[in-house]
């Protein structure tokens, strides 16, 4: 699952004092973001995400994800997936296949933002950089050196508090550039959007992994 996508660790800001410890400022920032993205119907995301390799460009996709707390559903030019609360689907374009899983939270914590924001301090140790060009930089670096991520860095917009950039490196050397286009309320969200229907995929062979 980690290696098809890794979405975008969703971040905003609010003023920070000066005078506040390294700690407290992270602690700020990231519980801001983790009560907007649980709170009524959600936020809707429109982004693209580049993963390169040296030179080589291992893969390129644009799409729309809407994030309720710990659900999440993801549309873009790739593939389409969604996660319930338990249940992980993810659909492949072009495979006719789904795949159902129920992921650990180290996994979710590279797709939906909101649980690497909600508990980083068990996997990340997280450090805010300061200002640069009207954003907020926050570096993520795995506390466990067995991690697939080396490291991550967030530019959150500091006067309308969304994430306009994620950068992310992994061990194996091969970076994401998440670029995120528009953000906005989802609105009022029907839950049963993150749960897969199988009408949505009438031929699709499901296998089940969990």
């Amino acid at each position: 699952m980690k290696r098809i996508i890794v979405l975008m660790a969703i971040l905003a800001s609010v003023s920070i004092p000066a005078a506040i410890s390294q700690n407290n400022k992270c602690d700020a920032i990231t519980s801001r973001v983790s009560e907007t993205l649980s709170k009524g119907g959600g936020v809707s995301l429109h982004f693209v995400s580049t993963t390169t390799a040296g030179n080589r460009l291992i893969q390129e996709m644009a799409g729309n994800i809407k994030i309720k707390g710990k659900k999440f559903v993801m549309h873009s030019s790739v593939m389409d997936m969604g996660y319930d609360g338990k249940t992980a689907w993810s659909y492949i374009k072009g495979s006719d296949e789904v795949n159902l899983t129920e992921p650990t939270e180290e996994e979710l914590v590279t797709i939906n933002p909101y649980i690497l924001l909600s508990n980083y301090k068990k996997i990340y140790k997280a450090e805010y950089k300061g200002k640069k060009e009207g954003c907020y930089i926050i570096s993520f670096t795995p506390v466990s050196v067995n991690s697939d991520i080396k490291n991550a860095t967030v530019s959150v917009d500091s006067e309308r508090h969304y994430p306009t950039r994620l950068e992310i490196v992994n061990r194996d050397a091969s970076k994401t550039v998440i670029n995120i286009s528009k953000y906005e309320s989802a609105g009022k969200t029907d839950d049963s959007i993150f749960s897969f229907s199988k009408k949505n995929y009438p031929n699709a062979e499901i296998i089940d992994l969990r």
